[in-house]
C-alpha cells in the first residue's frame, strides 16, 4: 500500500471510529475537517439549474424531407436515347436530364395535328354558313349545327393538347407544332427543381413503359435526421425539442414523432429538422444525435456526471456542507459522458463532491450501517 493510500485509509478508520460528532441527520451526513476532505482528494463543483434534459446519444441518418426530392419519370413509354446528367450533377429548373424517343408521343402528336385540322376546316365553315344564314340563303339552324361543330372541334383540340402536356411536351413545343405540324419523334425530359442528382434509375439504350423513373433529384437546401429511440426515450420528446448531433456539430428541432414501435428494433422514429450545421452533412450519412427536451416537471439540475453515486437501485450525490458533506437522493432524468440532469432537493450554487466520492461513500454506507 502506497504512503498516500495509507494515510487516507488511516483518515477514513479515524472518521469512522473516533470522534465522529452525533448530529441530527447523522444517518445522512459525514463529518470531516478541512485536511481531511484535502487528504481524501475530495472536490467540490456548484449546482446550475438546467432548462433542459440531454439524452444519451442514439445512432440517427440524415436525410431529405419528402418535399424536397422529386423523381423525373417517363409521361409514356419509349427509348432512352441519352441520359445528359449523371449523380452528383447538380441541375436548375427546366435543364435537360434525358432524351427519349417514343412511337406514343408520335399517336398523340398526329391525334393533335388532326383535330387542328378538324378544328380549322369546322372554323371555316361555321364562318361561311353563318354569313349565308345572315343573308337568308339557307336555314340558321344550319349556321347553329356549323357552330356546334366548331366548338366541339375546339374541345378536341385542348383535350389532345392536354394529352400531350401530360406526356412531358412543353408549352414551347406544342406552339411550334400548332405552327408547323411537323411531328417530332422525341423529347426531353427536363428537371422540375434546382437540386443534385441522388440517383440515376435508367441507362441510354433501355426501352421503358410510361412511369418508369429516370433520375432522382434532391434539394438539398433543408436536410432532416431520423433515429430510432427507445419507448422510455420518446415518451419524454415533444414536437419542438431541440437536438445536437455530435460530429459534425449541427442542430435542430424535433418535427415529429412517429406513434409505432419499429420491428427490427424496437424504437420509436424521431425525425428533426436541421437548423444549424446542415452545409456540413450529406444525405444518407450515419450520425450520433442527443435529445434535449425542456423540462415540463419541476425543477432540474445540471452537474458533473461524476458527482452521481449509484448504490443499488438509489442515485445519490454529497452535497458539501461546512462540517463535511451529507448523502442527497436524486432522480436522474438525463446524463452523458460530460455531464447529469438530476432533480432532488438541490438549490442553485449548492456544491456537490466530484472527486474523492468513493471515499465518501464507503463512509457514508458505514455510518447508514449497510456495510
Amino acid at each position: 500500500m502506497k504512503p498516500r493510500d495509507s494515510f487516507a485509509f488511516a483518515l477514513v478508520s479515524l472518521v469512522l471510529f473516533g470522534g465522529a460528532a452525533a448530529t441530527a441527520r447523522a444517518e445522512a451526513s459525514i463529518a470531516l475537517r478541512e485536511a481531511e476532505r484535502v487528504a481524501l482528494g475530495i472536490d467540490v463543483a456548484p449546482v446550475a439549474q438546467a432548462a433542459t434534459l440531454r439524452t444519451p446519444f442514439s445512432p440517427g441518418r440524415i436525410a431529405l424531407p419528402n418535399d424536397r426530392v422529386r423523381v423525373v419519370a417517363l409521361p409514356t413509354a419509349g427509348l432512352v436515347a441519352a441520359v445528359e446528367v449523371a449523380v452528383g450533377d447538380r441541375v436548375a429548373p427546366g435543364d435537360v436530364v434525358a432524351r427519349v424517343e417514343s412511337a406514343e408521343l408520335l399517336g398523340l402528336q398526329r391525334a393533335f395535328v388532326e383535330a387542328l385540322a378538324e378544328r380549322d376546316l369546322a372554323r371555316s365553315t361555321h364562318a361561311r354558313e353563318r354569313v349565308l344564314a345572315e343573308e337568308g340563303v339557307i336555314a340558321g339552324r344550319r349556321a347553329h349545327a356549323a357552330r356546334a361543330r366548331r366548338e366541339a372541334a375546339e374541345a378536341l383540340v385542348e383535350e389532345r393538347r392536354h394529352a400531350l402536356a401530360i406526356a412531358g411536351t412543353d408549352d414551347e413545343t406544342l406552339r411550334a407544332l400548332s405552327r408547323t405540324r411537323r411531328l417530332q419523334p422525341s423529347f426531353s425530359l427536363r428537371a422540375p427543381v434546382a437540386g443534385v442528382v441522388l440517383e440515376q434509375l435508367a441507362r441510354a439504350g433501355e426501352r421503358l413503359e410510361a412511369g418508369a423513373p429516370v433520375h432522382r433529384i434532391g434539394a438539398l437546401d433543408v436536410l432532416v435526421v431520423e433515429a430510432h429511440v427507445p419507448v422510455s426515450v420518446a415518451e419524454g420528446l415533444r414536437a419542438g425539442d431541440a437536438f445536437a448531433i455530435e460530429a459534425p456539430a449541427a442542430s435542430g428541432r424535433i418535427d415529429a414523432i412517429g406513434s409505432d414501435v419499429h420491428a427490427a428494433d424496437q424504437g420509436v422514429l424521431v425525425r428533426g429538422r436541421i437548423d444549424r450545421g446542415a452545409d456540413r452533412l450529406r444525405p444518407g450519412q450515419f450520425v450520433r444525435i442527443a435529445f434535449e427536451p425542456a423540462v415540463r416537471d419541476g425543477a432540474v439540475f445540471a452537474i458533473p456526471a461524476a458527482a452521481v453515486v449509484h448504490v443499488g437501485p438509489r442515485a445519490l450525490v454529497f452535497r458539501s456542507r461546512p462540517d463535511g458533506f451529507e448523502a442527497v437522493s436524486v432522480d436522474v432524468r438525463g446524463a452523458s459522458a460530460a455531464g447529469a440532469v438530476v432533480a432532488g432537493p438541490l438549490a442553485p450554487g449548492d456544491e456537490v463532491a466530484v472527486r474523492g466520492t468513493a471515499s465518501l461513500e464507503m463512509l457514508w454506507l458505514e455510518r447508514a450501517g449497510t456495510r
